[in-house]
């Protein structure tokens, strides 16, 4: 054969073998395919779906949530409002997640974070922790609240942005205002010697004007005008034409533009008596008109939805010593009424004298001194509800709506806030 075909035949299978052992250890590019399987140390955490998100009372509360992992993990709470039983663990943990009463009024939310220890791949998560408002009484401020001892005025008004207190024990001549940074009382209105101030009058209010008089006491018939707009000034008081009787735990209220009072205990019927009140002006001391008896003995509290008052919890009519828990509905002039549901609370002998009552759109609040409740009426679904007792055995003997919240307060002064809904 010739040699040069020879060394070309060789040359080829030396080519082709070289080539053929490249092949062999030539490296693999690397895999493409999505297998998201996970090693032990690599897990994330895993909680029951359902406490991804916990919903907690308004008052001090608790629940637990499991954490399953094979990490070395740490936990954080948001908010100082937020409390953990442990900050952090290893592996599966019941983790006890607590929360503190909530004083804010409104529904609040936070979270508690798990995170990994180390540099794990896995993802932290958020447990979101939301709680609701608590439906309840808070204590603002203290018997040092700047009223005096024992005194018990009964007239409450508010106007332009303020709350006042006053017309107290028989010669008590001031009015308090109610200082919202520190909720003390402070002394604001000097009401004129000249004006007869008797403990538990009978009042209304008609645009900035305050119409009040009467007491609890059987001589105690003088009335009076007082111009809110004047602040404290002896000239904003006038004297009107007085009472048309004595008004014994009588209460009064504004519907329509006129004014209403009725007699409560003191009448020769054994019924109440609903006069109206009209007056043209600041030369005209005013007239008053008799309505007619409202078939109801005792002394009454009132509040007005609509063009309706609601009048309730006097002495049942002829029953004696009984009373009753009903509110009774009239539109004025007319006297025809309409019977409420009985209010959720046990019968109990004086309800008149211990009732603060007012109105929000369509629901009526009545607070029970005697049982610190208070409760709310709806006048579209005709039903009671009982909202929260004040837990103190202090006597918090008044209340109101004011900017938006529900005060109460005790003859000395001490102020609570109702923070629900």
């Amino acid at each position: 054969m010739n040699k040069l075909i020879l060394y070309s035949i060789l040359i080829c299978f030396a080519l082709s073998c070289a080539l053929s052992a490249c092949k062999k250890n030539e490296t693999k590019p690397a895999s493409t395919s999505t297998d998201t399987t996970v090693t032990p140390q690599q897990a994330t955490f895993q909680i029951n779906p359902n406490d991804v998100l916990l919903t907690l009372a308004g008052t001090p509360s608790s629940d637990t949530v499991t954490i399953t992992t094979t990490l070395y993990w740490k936990a954080t709470a948001s908010a100082s409002w937020i409390h953990l039983d442990t900050t952090q663990g290893t592996g599966t943990w019941p983790l006890v997640i607590s929360v503190d009463t909530n004083f804010t009024g409104a529904v609040q939310t936070g979270s508690v974070t798990l995170t990994p220890f180390s540099n794990s791949p896995a993802v932290s998560l958020n447990i979101t922790v939301k709680q609701n408002t608590f439906n309840g009484w808070k204590q603002l401020s203290d018997n040092t609240a700047g009223l005096s001892t024992n005194a018990q005025p009964s007239l409450v008004y508010t106007y332009n942005g303020n709350l006042y207190f006053g017309w107290g024990n028989t010669g008590n001549q001031t009015i308090y205002r109610l200082d919202t940074t520190n909720y003390h009382w402070v002394a604001a209105i000097t009401i004129p010697s000249t004006v007869q101030v008797i403990q538990t009058p009978t009042y209304f209010i008609l645009g900035s004007k305050l119409y009040v008089g009467g007491g609890y006491s059987t001589t105690a018939l003088s009335f009076y005008e007082y111009d809110m707009t004047q602040g404290n000034s002896a000239a904003a008081w006038r004297s009107l034409t007085p009472l048309p009787e004595n008004m014994l735990n009588g209460s009064g209220f504004a519907l329509n533009g006129s004014g209403y009072v009725q007699t409560g205990e003191n009448t020769a019927a054994g019924n109440n008596v609903l006069y109206q009140f009209s007056t043209t002006g600041s030369a005209d001391p005013g007239t008053w008109t008799a309505l007619g008896p409202l078939g109801i003995t005792g002394p009454l509290a009132s509040f007005v939805i609509g063009n309706s008052v609601y009048l309730g919890c006097g002495a049942v009519s002829g029953a004696g010593p009984s009373f009753d828990n009903v509110f009774n509905r009239i539109t004025p002039p007319s006297l025809q009424d309409a019977p409420t549901m009985s209010m959720p609370e046990p019968i109990q002998l004086g309800p008149g004298q211990r009732f603060s009552t007012w109105a929000i759109g369509n629901l009526g609040y009545v607070y029970d001194s005697y049982t610190l409740t208070l409760f709310s009426y709806d006048a579209i679904g005709y039903n009671w509800t009982t909202k929260a007792t004040i837990p103190t055995t202090m006597r918090v003997e008044y209340a109101t709506y004011f900017n938006g919240h529900v005060y109460a307060w005790s003859d000395t002064g001490a102020v609570w806030e109702y923070l629900g809904q």
